[in-house]
């Protein structure tokens, strides 16, 4: 049995630098996936009656497209079923590299439950000759789908023309507590740590400053110092903590509902973005008919944008309504 698995985990036998020889030994399937697409061919070629001449390969002759539609299919199902497995760990590359294959072959509704098993799936681990797991923690920063792939994998589904599969996509990736966490901690908490720093140097600065004059007692101008940087700080801060979590007008079909939090605003953008390109692609790309869209399909993704604290098609916003 084998474990797969980052350098970082002790207990791993296999890492993955040997992922290439892993590809190779399973580059050739077993004979009931894709080589009966083979067989069928010999089957069909040897049931002739007449023989037939040799036809010389060239480097321009092309297959079937039916031959290359089952050639990504039994391709598709042997990477979903060996990522699946539950001796293999998923790492950050192995999910780089499945999710990059599963688009190009234009097979994403195998992405939804992969991107659920990054975050929720025990870890092995080899211990002798067993296999010992230990539980995931979903919540954690490494559990967190890379946006270029949450993005890839979205794409995927809207030319797949599949609004369960786009949504699942959403939910499994930007919709997370993990992606939520780690968006925080990269954007939010370095701006926070700067202003903690804010009223030690308005400190320093000000008992600088007033040395410099001699109007005021030495200790009042140091007062009167600080509390005007204080003033202009928290007040132009708060505007621009403001204008950030309002910013509403780069996204078309998808507004906040009124009451929403600015710091849930701010934390779920992504996912309204994503919630935005699905309606853009299932809905009228004349904006003078946007709002006009019905079916079962436009009702459950209006249901499901609500469930989110988010509007779809809010009437000030449409063409004519302001």
């Amino acid at each position: 049995m084998l474990v797969f698995g980052d350098q970082d985990h002790r207990g791993s036998s296999v890492e993955d630098s040997d992922i290439e020889t892993i590809a190779r030994s399973t580059s050739s399937p077993e004979p009931d996936t894709s080589s009966a697409v083979l067989d069928d061919l010999s089957e069909e070629s040897s049931s002739s009656s007449t023989p037939q001449k040799a036809i010389k390969a060239s480097r321009h002759s092309t297959m079937s497209v039916a031959f290359r539609a089952e050639s990504a299919s039994t391709l598709c199902e042997l990477l979903y079923y060996l990522v699946r497995d539950p001796k293999v760990k998923i790492s950050s590359s192995i999910l780089r590299v499945y999710t990059h294959t599963q688009c190009l072959l234009g097979k994403p509704e195998y992405l939804p439950e992969i991107f659920d098993l990054y975050a929720h799936k025990p870890i092995p681990s080899a211990s002798g000759s067993t296999i010992t797991y230990k539980a995931a923690r979903p919540w954690r920063l490494a559990a967190a789908i890379p946006l270029d792939l949450a993005a890839a994998a979205l794409a995927a589904a809207i030319r797949k023309r599949d609004m369960g599969l786009a949504i699942a996509i959403t939910d499994t990736t930007v919709a997370t507590t993990a992606y939520q966490t780690q968006r925080f901690l990269q954007h939010a908490a370095p701006k926070l740590g700067l202003m903690t720093m804010i009223p030690f140097t308005a400190y320093t600065a000000s008992s600088w400053v007033s040395t410099y004059q001699n109007t005021f007692e030495p200790e009042m101008a140091q007062m009167m110092a600080i509390a005007g940087a204080t003033a202009y700080i928290g007040t132009f801060g708060s505007i621009a903590f403001v204008a950030v979590t309002t910013w509403s007008d780069h996204h078309d079909r998808v507004h906040w509902e009124v009451g929403k939090s600015l710091y849930k605003r701010w934390l779920m953008e992504d996912e309204r973005a994503f919630l935005d390109k699905v309606a853009q692609a299932w809905g009228f790309e004349e904006k003078i008919r946007r709002g006009e869209e019905q079916g079962e399909e436009w009702e459950a993704l209006r249901d499901t944008v609500g469930l989110r604290g988010m509007v779809l098609d809010k009437t000030e916003f449409l063409q004519g309504m302001s």
